[in-house]
């Protein structure tokens, strides 16, 4: 083997753990979320890709496609209430329909009173919750910029390194013979 051809190989050799690098820091990364392999994953979009096509064929020859859709509700919930009226007899004169009216209105009065305080339980209730739930939602989103820092950030030097073997692999293996002569006017070879 002449020696162009050993930095040939040489440089073959670097782009390969470039790229194997690479692919082991994104294959890391994946698994930190939970994800399929980038080898599956690949594997999984191929599938697709060939499966589409071959619906495509059948959609071609005039074969129907069919479509299933299922919905769900919850129950309905709510609150019932009755109230009643003061009614004064017929026939009364007008102090007992006055008062009848008074009595209207003062249960009139409670009612509001009451769905008042209802709304302001509910009101307090809603902002508890609205509170608790922006509390929960900061401290989850602070852990996930941690995470996404580190994952983002502790990963680069592997990338760094899978780069820059690529880059002395496609030098060495694109000008082998100027890497010769260089060599040689410097006097290391």
């Amino acid at each position: 083997m002449t020696l162009e051809q050993i930095i040939r190989v040489l440089g073959l050799v670097l782009q390969i753990g470039g790229i194997l690098t690479v692919f082991r820091d994104i294959n890391g990364k994946r698994k930190h979320f939970n994800l399929p392999s980038l080898l599956s994953s690949m594997g999984a979009k191929l599938k697709t890709c060939i499966n589409t096509g071959l619906i495509r064929l059948h959609l071609r020859r005039g074969k129907g496609v069919s479509g299933v859709c299922s919905v769900a509700t919850a129950p309905p919930y709510g609150k019932a209430r009755s109230y009643g009226m003061h009614m004064p007899d017929t026939n009364a004169t007008i102090e007992p329909q006055l008062e009848a009216i008074e009595k209207n209105i003062i249960s009139i009065h409670d009612r509001i009173s009451m769905t008042q305080n209802e709304m302001d339980d509910e009101s307090r209730k809603t902002a508890s919750a609205l509170k608790c739930q922006e509390q929960s939602m900061q401290a989850e989103d602070s852990a996930i910029r941690d995470e996404l820092k580190t994952i983002v950030t502790g990963g680069v030097h592997i990338s760094i390194i899978g780069a820059v073997l690529l880059l002395v692999g496609v030098i060495l293996s694109t000008i082998p013979s100027e890497i010769i002569q260089l060599l040689r006017i410097l006097k290391i070879l």
